[in-house]
């Protein structure tokens, strides 16, 4: 029996803190935590632990129904990557995966979720090897603090700031654990200022250490052996860590075996409750909670133990007084379980990837493949093996499901509904020759894209459809320049009515080839995450035409000069008509009515470090308005120009000792040009450097660049739309 058991091992189970804003009502029927004092809640776009923002497999997605891009999903990026069985996480637009450099070390690496690029990576020695070699777990971040746990017993936190390694335990050295069968598989679960760890031996089962310093806080009972995680989750009103444990080392044969489902108090490690049962002998799958009372748990695994629905019993002693359990009653069993990845609950429906050892093979295959059950047990269907989805993983979005093939590592979308099985699309972004390619990582979404793992690399996969521009004729806007039209707005400093963006904008993604909703992400060249004018025009725009789409294409990169990169034939100037060809090529294809209403320009610092380009930027200003207004066939265009600031002049990083004289050259142009506008922005506040405009600088600068777009576009004779 190939201990092809050991994916079970491999993809041990675990969440750490979920959050409040639960991505649909049944994930909120799991652990639904705030901890405010020791993290961040994450990210609309962030994948921050094993199985997402709230724990629960199911991920926020921009629309309620999914839908599977005509022209089918597109990879963005690949990076080698060693082999393994842990999958990525997100948080602030970067990539964060654990690898094995094999018998040598651990490493933690990070990319660009955009580019793909490495960032950086760290890394601690580790010698030795493992059935089945390389990681375990995917990273659990919290704020600028990294966790990793490895199969050869190390927990460690690494600092997101300092690129480093910041503290490391090893469980099997300093806490006296057991290596079960395939190593240490406990994903890293974050609770206020605990993270756990699982040394696993006779004495201890799980331990907490103190976030900051690795330090033990406490101790629990002895729990048995496990590949499993411990699943924090709040039933009756109290945080539990629940955990599925064997009785006795894991055995990982086919057959049911003693097993307890403990409940312990994470403050504290104590033992809150605990129910023996028969499921299974090498545990992998977590316990997730259903009913409509928030008060049921169905566990499942592989080696044919099945699944079972729980119903502890809940009583209270007195008024006040914490609840505790009297008894747990089994609702259901059946003989279908899932061996590595976490049932999903949706609309009062449990859907389960029955794929293990038993029905691993082509004879059995029909026993597996993805089920679904009702609450009370009842099998309502099942693919057996036409789709058969081997040890692979599964996510829901909106109201389907994104499952990855675990033989050849297939994306294969289906409707989570219980009227059968329907397919949506299927796309294969590995090209895997061996019959079982062991594709076993879950996976992870961000936005409109999921990121995969196989044995040899790591993948990007944008799902998106595009964005629906459907509110009305669509007027487009160009924006273009240096680091301050990129931007250095924070989007943790947004006021409130910046927190959430108007329906009718859209902006260009030029690495993703498509329109995508407003963010507070600045979709500039260099910089990514901050945003600049953009956003308060957006808004103050969406407000001034509310039957139209506002529509921004940007292009702009800190640090370039006009003369040698902006005007025609240069390469930034080439690349901003490009991604504006690009940008209005899929509006035509889609048969929308637009207008290119206007352009907003924010440069000029570069070309104030020389006396040449100083003196040269007039005309060379005048080249680029005119390449513009010719390029996009507006003769009129109007433009809204930020003239760079005069604190240019006081100390900086750079020179910018001929500021007044870009200055002067932008005042003529827009002296002589009825249609260009000038902004006077010294009196606009700057970070440290007084050169960059800061959060509520990038607001005001886009509110007054809106003002002037929409005064120019009152005067402006009606042009034929297109």
């Amino acid at each position: 029996m190939n201990s092809i058991l050991l994916c079970a091992a491999l993809l041990a189970a675990a969440q750490s803190v979920p959050h409040p804003a639960a991505p649909s009502t049944d994930a909120a029927t799991q652990a639904s935590a705030t901890q405010a004092s020791a993290t961040q809640a994450p990210a609309a776009n962030d994948w921050p632990r094993y199985l997402g923002p709230e724990g629960t497999a199911v991920a926020p997605w921009p629309e309620e129904t999914f839908t599977w891009p005509k022209a089918g999903p597109k990879v963005l990026w690949r990076q080698p990557a060693g082999g393994g069985y842990g999958g990525a996480a997100v948080a602030g637009g970067e990539v964060f995966l654990f690898d094995h450099e094999r018998g040598e070390r651990d490493v933690l690496r990070v990319f660009d979720l955009d580019s793909g690029e490495e960032l950086w990576s760290a890394g601690y020695p580790q010698e030795g090897r493992l059935n089945y070699d390389g990681s375990r777990t995917v990273p659990t971040v919290v704020g600028n603090h990294v966790y990793t746990t490895s199969g050869f017993g190390p927990v460690a936190c690494f600092d997101r700031t300092k690129r480093e390694l910041l503290w490391k335990v090893d469980v099997a050295e300093a806490l006296g654990g057991r290596k079960p069968m395939f190593g240490w598989c406990v994903h890293p679960v974050v609770f206020e200022d605990l993270v756990f760890a699982a040394p696993l031996n006779k004495d201890v089962g799980l331990v907490a250490l103190d976030r900051a310093t690795g330090e033990v806080r406490w101790r629990s009972e002895h729990l048995g052996y496990t590949h499993s995680s411990p699943t924090l989750v709040r039933l009756m009103g109290r945080w539990q860590l629940l955990l599925n444990a064997c009785n006795d080392t894991a055995s990982g044969r086919d057959k049911p075996a003693p097993s307890t489902l403990w409940s312990l108090d994470p403050a504290t490690g104590e033992t809150l409750w605990r129910h023996d049962l028969t499921l299974c002998g090498l545990p992998v799958a977590q316990p997730i909670v259903v009913g409509a009372d928030r008060n049921q748990i169905f566990m499942t695994g592989g080696y044919r133990a099945g699944s079972v629905l729980l119903n502890p019993r809940w009583v209270q002693q007195d008024e006040g007084e914490p609840w505790g359990v009297e008894r747990v009653d089994e609702v259901f069993r059946s003989t279908r379980g899932s061996q590595t990845h976490q049932p999903i609950l949706h609309e009062g429906h449990i859907y389960v990837l029955a794929n293990e050892n038993w029905n691993g093979s082509r004879r059995r295959r029909s026993e597996g493949g993805l089920v679904c059950f009702n609450l009370e047990g009842e099998e309502l269907w099942r693919t057996g093996d036409d789709p058969n989805f081997g040890r692979g993983g599964m996510v829901q979005v909106a109201d389907a499901f994104l499952i990855q093939d675990g033989y050849k590592g297939t994306l294969v979308a289906a409707r989570a509904t219980p009227t059968g099985y329907q397919e949506l699309g299927r796309f294969d972004p590995f090209e895997i020759r061996a019959r079982d390619g062991q594709l076993w990582a879950p996976p992870a979404v961000s936005g409109t894209r999921i990121l995969m793992r196989s044995q040899d690399e790591l993948v990007c996969v944008e799902l998106s459809p595009g964005v629906k521009i459907g509110m009305g004729p669509v007027k487009l806007f160009l924006l273009g320049g240096q680091s301050n039209m990129d931007g250095c707005g924070l989007a943790a400093e947004l006021p409130a009515a910046f927190q959430s963006h108007p329906d009718n904008v859209v902006t260009w993604d030029h690495k993703r080839e498509a329109w995508v909703a407003l963010t507070a992400d600045s979709m500039a060249i260099a910089r990514d995450r901050q945003f600049g004018p953009e956003m308060a025009f957006a808004h103050r725009l969406a407000t001034a035409y509310p039957d139209h789409t506002i529509a921004l294409t940007k292009t702009s990169a800190g640090g370039t000069k006009l003369h040698t990169q902006w005007v025609p034939g240069k390469g930034m100037y080439e690349r901003f008509i490009r991604n504006f060809r690009d940008a209005t090529a899929q509006l035509d294809e889609a048969d929308v009515e637009y207008a290119v209403a206007g352009m907003l320009w924010m440069q000029g610092e570069s070309d104030s470090s020389a006396v040449e380009t100083a003196e040269a930027y007039e005309a060379n200003l005048k080249l680029l308005v005119a390449g513009v207004r010719k390029d996009t066939a507006h003769a009129a265009l109007p433009i809204v120009m930020g003239r760079i600031s005069s604190s240019l002049l006081k100390e900086t990083p750079w020179n910018f000792d001929q500021a007044k004289t870009v200055q002067a050259a932008q005042e003529a142009v827009a002296a002589q040009d009825k249609q260009v506008h000038i902004i006077n922005t010294d009196g606009l506040s700057t970070l440290k450097d007084n050169t960059h405009f800061d959060t509520e600088a990038q607001l005001t600068l886009g509110a007054q660049m809106a003002e002037l777009m929409v005064e120019a576009l009152s005067k402006e004779p009606r042009r034929p739309r297109r």
